[in-house]
């Protein structure tokens, strides 16, 4: 499923529907379990995290408390 998603993405990177989360972070939905956040700047996406649901969450919450320390 994973590969199936990525080349479809390198075909069409709108078709992974970024899920905007805050200050410029994305969530993407891979397939059942898998969940990543990315940030964008124009075409290009730095992919910050990929993993499991629980782990997805516990990763936004540390990012958002980290900007929030800035």
């Amino acid at each position: 499923m994973c590969h199936n998603k990525y080349r479809r993405w390198r075909k069409d990177p709108q078709s992974l529907n970024f899920e905007p989360k805050f200050a410029g972070h994305f969530g993407v939905h891979i397939d059942y379990g898998t969940h990543a956040v990315c940030r964008r700047n124009g075409n290009t996406v730095t992919w910050l995290f990929v993993g499991g649901y629980n782990a997805y969450e516990r990763e936004l919450d540390e990012m958002r408390a980290a900007l929030r320390r800035r």
